[in-house]
């Protein structure tokens, strides 16, 4: 399941988000630019739903994944015929 999160309120007092933090230790040691990418929150979830593979699959738009915040990926098929617990390449 892929799912949008938003916050439950606003920040309180001088309160930050744990990005936000980072961000603050990154750009007092001259580094906010390589952690953040130049990319916003918005945008590095973007990225994360992006490399979900759900656009690819043509499952589902950035937009519409926006309006509905979540996805239910399908379940495979074939799920009976796989074996069960992980498997080993040794």
């Amino acid at each position: 399941m892929a799912y949008l999160e938003h916050k439950c309120i606003e920040p309180l007092g001088e309160s930050k988000s744990d990005y936000e933090i980072v961000c603050l230790v990154a750009e007092r040691l001259g580094l906010l630019e390589e952690y953040t990418g130049g990319k916003s929150v918005e945008e590095w979830i973007k990225e994360g739903f992006d490399q979900s593979g759900i656009p690819e699959r043509g499952l589902l738009t950035w937009e519409e994944f926006k309006e509905k915040q979540y996805y239910v990926v399908p379940v495979d098929p074939d799920w009976e015929s796989r074996r069960l617990g992980c498997t080993s390449s040794t």
